[in-house]
């Protein structure tokens, strides 16, 4: 950054063990070789420790009561060596513009770095403040800050950390004090490179304050190691408010959260993370939180795990007294990954929309996705909209969607190729796609739509009016309550029913010489054989040719094989070829 003047005097120190400090304003002191102490407590001053161990030291404050700015400046390099920086600029203005700015660079060696800059204007003025930190190479610790207050202006607080490679602690804070009022615009960023090595980041974007639009914004990108990183953004005001994290993990086993917190009471408040953990078995999480008093909130993540088995948690709660938005959006990629989304919202009156979109990618995938849009007034249901996308890819996947509050919501999952399983609960008008080879399929208590595609699947569509298509492979298909619709193309396919309270089933594409009817708990009654025991509960019509077979059973199950017809039926021996083979009862 530099000071922006030519240096008042310059004090150099000799190749030993110097003590030297800043005699005024902009000085250079240079410690060159050896293990040095170099304080300031002047502005604009520059401490440059040279090789060897240093400590260098800077505590300023300025304060001013004048229309012209206040502003505060520092710079500190450590040069080759363990050094330890520490830095304490404040910036204060009752009438004017405050602004402080810091920097500090390490360099080489396991450096210490501690900073903390403040901008203060008090009344129809702007603050700024701002801290960069450069580890370089070494294992750093660095912790910076970055503060701003003011009354009726603009507030913009930033960090921005380099720490190079090695195995870094990075703390990083931008925040705003919440004694001020600002009806402009308001900042709170940090930005982190923390390159490789095994690092671990802190980051806070905190606005806490009453008054206009405030952004908090952390952006953080780890490189290649092992990295731990949590990030969190907070926003609280009376005005448009966004709170974002973007992190980028790199190659490596890294766990890293974002967490974002919107809260305002006259506009409409975003939060958002954007997080991709790259190669390697990563743990993600998205965690965000909205509540709006007087309008809308809107919640977005985005969070991609890349090659590796990853574990990714996405969540968010919105709450709003109009309207609410939540949306998570997750890719797994490459490896045997773990999902988990939820997605929450509620609203006294208006719209309520959730969704979950997700994406396993190839490898063995288990994802779970929840939707759950509630109204906060109980008699207003006519907003909501809960749905859930899911795709598994290749794989065994093992594949969940739920949806809970909105009784029309659905979702739709699409199993792709590998040995599937597919669970849907809650909701109305599901889809589920098994895809290639094996899947298991079960619906919910809605109406759901179920293919099987190839393979020899198993399918069950639970409750509600069900439409099952099995594919071209040995299907089994069990409609279960409800009046379902149950086709299982070509194929060996085992059709199954209950007896009793299964409602009325239309069976497609029936084949005597194939298919096979399982019907559940038939009493052995002391036939020959099962198909007198059915005859024993039922009531079998043939509509005749090209008519409709409809079988009636005594405890309320119909079925009716449509088209089946051809006048000559009489029994459920004359619907099989083989009645001893095709005709069970099993569950």
């Amino acid at each position: 950054m530099g000071t922006g003047s030519s240096p008042a005097a310059t004090i150099s120190g000799t190749n030993g063990n110097d003590t030297l400090a800043a005699l005024m304003d902009l000085d250079l002191v240079d410690g060159r070789a050896g293990d040095d102490l170099l304080t300031s407590l002047f502005n604009g001053t520059v401490l440059r420790g040279g090789s060897g161990d240093d400590v260098l030291e800077t505590a300023l404050s300025l304060s001013g009561s004048a229309a012209a700015p206040v502003v505060g400046t520092a710079e500190q390099v450590g040069g080759s060596g363990d050094d330890a920086l520490t830095l304490d600029l404040l910036a204060e203005n009752d009438l004017g513009d405050a602004e402080a700015r810091a920097d500090l660079t390490g360099q080489s060696g396991d450096d210490v770095i501690d900073a903390v800059v403040t901008a203060q204007a008090d009344f129809l003025a702007d603050a700024y403040s701002e801290v960069t930190a450069t580890g370089g190479s070494g294992a750093d610790v660095i912790t910076v800050a970055a503060r701003v207050g003011t009354t009726l202006g603009v507030m913009t607080a930033r960090t921005s950390v380099n720490s190079g490679s090695g195995d870094d602690i990075i703390a990083v804070t931008a925040e705003a004090a919440d004694e001020f009022i600002s009806p402009d615009d308001e900042l709170l960023e940090n930005i982190v490179k923390s390159g490789s090595g095994d690092d671990v980041v802190t980051a806070l974007a905190d606005s806490s304050f009453d008054g206009g639009n405030s952004t908090a914004h952390n952006s953080i990108a780890t490189g290649d190691g092992d990295d731990m990183v949590d990030a969190e953004a907070v926003v609280e005001s009376n005005s448009a408010d966004l709170a974002w994290n973007e992190i980028a993990g790199g190659a490596g086993g890294d766990v890293l959260t974002g967490r974002a917190f919107t809260n305002s009471n006259t506009s409409s408040p975003v939060g958002r993370n954007d997080i991709a953990g790259g190669d390697g078995a990563d743990a993600i999480t998205g965690l965000l939180f909205g509540n709006f008093q007087n309008g809308t909130t809107a919640l977005y993540n985005v969070l991609k795990g890349g090659a590796g088995g990853d574990t990714i948690i996405g969540e968010l709660h919105a709450g709003a007294e109009f309207s609410t938005e939540g949306v998570n959006e997750i890719y797994g990629g490459d490896g045997d990954d773990d999902i988990k989304a939820l997605a929450v919202g509620a609203a006294v009156s208006d719209e309520v929309m959730v969704f979950n979109d997700v994406a396993g990618g190839a490898g063995d995938d288990t994802i779970t996705a929840t939707a759950d849009a509630s109204p906060l007034e109980p008699a207003n249901t006519a907003g909501l909209s809960a749905a859930n996308e899911v795709r598994g890819a290749d794989g065994d996947d093992v594949l969940t969607a739920i949806i809970a509050g909105d009784p029309d919501g659905s979702s739709f999952v699409a199993g792709g190729s590998g040995n599937d399983t597919i669970v849907l609960v809650g909701g109305s008008g599901n889809t589920a796609q098994g895809g290639s080879e094996m899947d298991t399929v079960t619906g919910g208590d809605g109406a759901d739509s179920i293919l099987g595609g190839s393979g020899n699947d198993v399918l069950a569509g639970g409750g509600g009016d069900d439409t099952l298509i099995g594919g071209n492979d040995d299907d089994r298909l069990e409609g279960g309550e409800g009046d379902d619709l149950l086709n299982g193309n070509s194929g060996a396919d085992v059709l199954a029913f209950a007896a009793a309270g299964g409602g009325t089933d239309r069976i497609v594409q029936f084949r005597a010489a194939e298919d096979s009817l399982d019907f559940a708990s038939v009493a052995d009654l002391g036939a020959a054989g099962l198909a007198d025991d059915l005859d024993a509960i039922s009531t079998l019509t043939d509509g005749g040719p090209g008519g409709d077979v409809v079988v009636e059973f005594d405890a309320g199950t119909t079925l009716v094989f449509l088209g089946l017809g051809t006048g000559t039926f009489t029994s459920f021996a004359d619907l099989v070829d083989d009645p001893m083979a095709q005709l069970m009862s099993t569950f």
